[in-house]
């Protein structure tokens, strides 16, 4: 968002804050968010302006889009494009850039089948429940069921506060996944 530079002390009026007009359109991008889809987006990087006494002429906002279908990419794209287009603060611009950085994965008969042969393996040799959970991501495994390959993903180490600086991994767990694995590829 570009707008033109003043002083906040002389003539703040003649200035247009692209800080405010980025705002506005957080909490419209934010609106936009439909759990029940999958179709979600994360206003995760907020940067503008460059010192506290002149009226922000940019600010730069760096949107995280999930979603659970490849369809759904040209809906995120309409509604995105939707708010840049919309001009809170008179006298602001919005460029927008769209890129897709990784496809969702998607369940396929494959998927299915193979979960419940690591499902009922988990059952036979003790590991405990275990259960399917819709994460809202990208995935490198994603590609592998694209390309017609049955995955099971997030069958690695166990652990939490993904991609924080408290992210952690519970070591022991490495073993005992490691068995469910080799314990449902035996199986198969």
């Amino acid at each position: 968002m570009l707008t033109e530079h003043e002083h906040a002390g002389n003539e703040p009026e003649k200035g247009r804050s692209a800080i405010l007009e980025m705002a506005h359109k957080i909490i419209a991008i934010q609106a936009n968010n439909d759990f029940e889809a999958g179709l979600t987006y994360n206003c995760g990087v907020v940067q503008g302006g460059t010192v506290p006494n002149a009226v922000p002429e940019e600010a730069k906002l760096v949107v995280d889009v999930r979603f659970k279908r490849l369809d759904q990419v040209e809906r995120a794209r309409r509604e995105l494009e939707a708010v840049a287009a919309t001009t809170y603060v008179e006298g602001t611009m919005t460029e927008m850039k769209f890129d897709v950085i990784m496809s969702p994965m998607e369940t396929t008969d494959g998927v299915v089948t193979l979960f419940r042969k690591l499902e009922e393996t988990a059952n036979e040799i003790g590991f405990g429940p275990i259960y399917q959970k819709y994460v809202g991501g990208g995935a490198d495994s994603a590609y592998e069921v694209k390309m017609g390959v049955p995955t099971v993903c997030a069958v690695g180490v166990a652990g939490g506060k993904n991609h924080s600086i408290d992210e952690f991994a519970v070591v022991d767990t490495l073993f005992s996944r490691a068995k469910l694995v080799a314990a449902t590829v035996l199986k198969i």
